[in-house]
C-alpha cells in the first residue's frame, strides 16, 4: 500500500513543483520573428526570469518579455520615464511608469516606433531575458 502511494505521489509532487517553478520563477517562450536578431535568432525558444523585477525596475538595455495586445512579446528597453523619444506623432517624453521598447533588428521589428500607443506600462513586464 505504501509503495503504491509513493509511486503516485512522487510524479504528482514533481509535476506540481515544476509547474510552480515555471509560473512563479521562469518563463519559457518562443520567438517566431527576426525582430530581435542577432541577439535572439528567429524561431528560438527562450528562458526568462520572472523574479528579475520583484525589487527593481527595467533599465535601458534590458531585454524583457511583456504583454502587448494580449500577446507575450520580447523587446529591448529603449527608454524609461523622462526620456524623449521619436514616435509616430513626433517627439514625446516617456511618461511615468511607462517603457519605450525596441527590437534589435530595426528593419524587421514592429515596436514602439510603430505602435499607435508607443509606451508600455512597466506592470506589463512578465520577465527579463538574459543573454548567455
Amino acid at each position: 500500500m505504501k509503495r503504491s502511494i509513493r509511486r503516485i505521489a512522487i510524479p504528482i509532487v514533481s509535476c506540481i513543483l515544476t509547474l510552480t517553478m515555471f509560473r512563479v520563477f521562469f518563463f519559457v517562450g518562443y520567438v517566431p520573428s527576426s525582430s530581435m536578431e542577432p541577439t535572439i535568432p528567429s524561431k528560438s525558444f527562450i528562458l526568462a526570469n520572472r523574479t528579475a523585477y520583484w525589487f527593481s525596475e527595467p533599465q535601458v538595455g534590458d531585454i524583457i518579455v511583456f504583454l502587448h495586445d494580449g500577446k507575450a512579446l520580447v523587446k529591448r528597453v529603449g527608454a524609461v520615464e523622462g526620456a524623449v523619444v521619436q514616435t509616430l506623432n513626433g517627439l514625446k517624453t516617456v511618461p511615468k511608469g511607462m517603457l519605450y521598447l525596441l527590437g534589435d533588428n530595426a528593419e524587421a521589428s514592429i515596436d514602439s516606433r510603430h505602435w499607435r500607443e508607443p509606451f508600455i506600462p512597466a506592470e506589463h513586464v512578465i520577465a527579463r531575458y538574459y543573454e548567455w
